[in-house]
């Protein structure tokens, strides 16, 4: 016999009011919902976030700092030396010098040509450059002068004289070039900075272009730019002595003069 138990029975559990119970609901009152819930604080977010960016923030400052640094220490050299010189280098001097030169070490070992009287050198030389230029005693340098020539090169223009001799039982060929000063001439500082030729500094600048290579001595001196070109550097700074010591003396000279 089957027999029931309606106490047994599950019934349906009534549907909860959602006015009866303000939890149901948090819109309808916050003020409720927060009462019930103290424990949900609002997290401090401003203060994470410091301490997470607070780090590289410091490395960036430190590094835009070095970086200032180095642009204040390097920076005008590194961009110096990107920069092309607003004038003529020397070296660019010393190769048309030596390129111009090559002729006449040629002709020096085909033959020995008639050279000049040094009166006709010196009022030849006197005609070019307006006797702006003190000639030395070129016997006293073993020198005898070949011929002299009106030449533009680059940066100036002036005389171009080709002297020759014998130095050790062999042929020796001087060459100077007596050039205007154009203000064009440039040089380098201990910095790399491109400056104007000073006066009174020999520069040295080695022959590239020959073999053995020689050497082209270039200085200022007064109104004119001087470059002497040798195979010998011996014989090229007794060039240069020589004439540094006649424009010394010619200047002397003429300072006694105007007394």
């Amino acid at each position: 016999m089957v027999t029931s138990d309606e106490s047994n029975i599950a019934q349906p559990e009534p549907e909860a009011d959602p006015q009866a119970d303000p939890r149901a609901d948090p819109q309808a009152d916050p003020q409720a919902d927060s009462t019930a819930h103290p424990e949900r604080t609002p997290e401090p977010t401003i203060l994470r976030t410091a301490r997470e960016t607070s780090g590289p923030a410091i490395a960036a400052t430190a590094a835009l700092v070095l970086f200032s640094v180095f642009i204040g220490v390097f920076g005008p050299r590194i961009g110096n030396r990107q920069q092309s010189p607003s004038g003529v280098t020397l070296i660019e001097l010393a190769e048309a010098v030596v390129a111009r030169s090559q002729p006449h070490i040629v002709d020096a070992r085909v033959a020995r040509k008639d050279a000049m009287t040094e009166q006709e050198f010196d009022l030849r030389l006197d005609e070019i450059t307006g006797s702006g230029v003190a000639l030395p005693s070129l016997e006293a340098l073993n020198l005898e002068p070949t011929s002299v020539q009106r030449v533009r090169l680059p940066g100036a223009s002036g005389g171009f004289a080709v002297l020759r001799g014998r130095r050790g039982g062999a042929e020796a060929l001087v060459t100077v070039a007596l050039l205007e000063d154009e203000d064009r001439f440039t040089v380098y500082d201990r910095y790399g900075r491109p400056i104007p030729l000073p006066e009174g500094e020999v520069f040295s600048v080695e022959d590239r272009m020959s073999s053995p290579p020689g050497t082209v001595e270039v200085y200022l001196d007064g109104d004119y730019v001087y470059a002497v070109y040798a195979k010998s550097l011996e014989l090229a700074r007794e060039t240069v002595a020589a004439l540094q010591t006649a424009a010394a003396k010619r200047a002397s000279a003429q300072a006694a003069s105007l007394k």
